[in-house]
């Protein structure tokens, strides 16, 4: 999600391509960013609400990578 210019209009072309019950998942850093990467970051709620927003509802998310969040969206 970082590198898209607007996460709002592709999420919202994604929900008309993704198959009925089928799933997203979007794994991203949670806090550091390597390389000094911060103006592309974004939180957890954050994205919850963009998927929010095109349609989309959190199924599940892991906490199993260090330093990484993992959302399962559908």
């Amino acid at each position: 999600m970082h590198h898209i210019a607007s996460p709002d209009t592709y999420l919202h072309a994604l929900r008309r391509i993704v198959k009925p019950r089928g799933r997203v998942a979007v794994i991203d850093y949670r806090d550091a960013w390597p390389d000094g990467h911060e103006s592309m970051k974004y939180t957890e709620a954050q994205l919850d609400s963009w998927m929010r927003d095109a349609g989309f509802g959190r199924l599940e998310a892991h906490d199993f990578l260090d330093g990484l969040f993992f959302v399962v969206y559908r």
